[in-house]
């Protein structure tokens, strides 16, 4: 009689220049299948005129954590979206993630875990945009026993930007999508969630829900968007996990969990408000 034990992994969705090492190539290539398959569902839906994957992909961007130069080597350019390829250069090790875009005038949303206290850069790519990197500050970031959030600007243009929708209507069974940096590529996925914790708030302002999905993600997915069908950005990923069976030979994958965050609409705002002040009067 052979005994199988069902076991978990999970890892936050930041990637460290390397993530093989904690998440094996069979897995990785077995999750970057089941991301195809799952997004190839959105691949002909429409939002406000756009393939909803080209939505996504157009108001989500990458995040640089380190001291870092980021030099821009090529880039294609369609009707629908640009491309291109980076180099980037430090002096010591560095993580890349997923920033959102949420307002005209340079304010991403993203993972606490994907901002730290390292300087930051924000490489943009997007629709009829030669892409562009740019400094960034944080405006405010979670710490521990807080939300996975952190809200960022830099002074740049980003191609378009995601409403936010409100936290009442983060809810079990709504079909999502997702668009994210997981694997140092662009890349979507697809999924259902399964799980909606009660609203929390802090005293400072800060307000969230927390939920899960059943979108596979890689390393580099975190920060990235989780939209529904009208394409409303409902929350950021902060961290995924697999559920696998160790066997002989390759691991059974049984199942996908992923955790993200949806921050309220108003709170977000508030703190972006208080920033343009500030720096107006500085």
């Amino acid at each position: 009689m052979v005994l199988l034990a069902a076991l978990a992994t999970a890892f936050t969705a930041c990637a460290p220049g390397s993530y093989e090492d904690r998440f094996s190539d069979y897995a990785t290539g077995i999750v970057e299948k089941k991301r195809e398959a799952r997004s190839a569902a959105w691949q002909h839906h429409q939002i406000r005129g756009e393939d909803a994957l080209d939505y996504a992909n157009n108001r989500t961007y990458i995040v640089i954590k380190g001291d870092a130069t980021v030099r821009l080597s090529k880039f294609s350019q369609s009707q629908k979206v640009s491309k291109g390829e980076f180099n980037v250069q430090a002096k010591s090790s560095f993580d890349m993630g997923s920033v959102v875009a949420v307002s005209p005038d340079g304010y991403f949303l993203t993972a606490a875990h994907c901002v730290g206290d390292s300087p930051l850069t924000v490489v943009l790519f997007g629709s009829k945009q030669k892409p562009v990197t740019s400094k960034a500050r944080v405006v405010w970031q979670g710490g521990p026993g807080g939300p996975d959030i952190a809200l960022i600007h830099a002074p740049v243009k980003p191609y378009a930007f995601f409403p936010i929708l409100p936290m009442s209507e983060v809810k079990v069974g709504t079909h999502i999508f997702t668009s994210g940096m997981g694997g140092g590529k662009q890349g979507k996925s697809g999924g259902t969630i399964l799980k909606v914790k009660p609203p929390r708030s802090r005293p400072s302002g800060a307000t969230w829900v927390e939920f899960t999905h059943d979108a596979p993600l890689l390393h580099g997915d975190s920060g990235g968007p989780v939209v529904d069908a009208e394409g409303w950005f409902m929350g950021l990923n902060s961290t995924g996990g697999i559920q696998y069976i160790p066997m002989i030979g390759n691991p059974f994958i049984r199942s996908y969990r992923s955790t993200a965050y949806g921050p309220d609409g108003e709170w977000i705002r508030s703190l972006i408000r208080e920033d343009r002040k500030k720096h107006r009067r500085g």
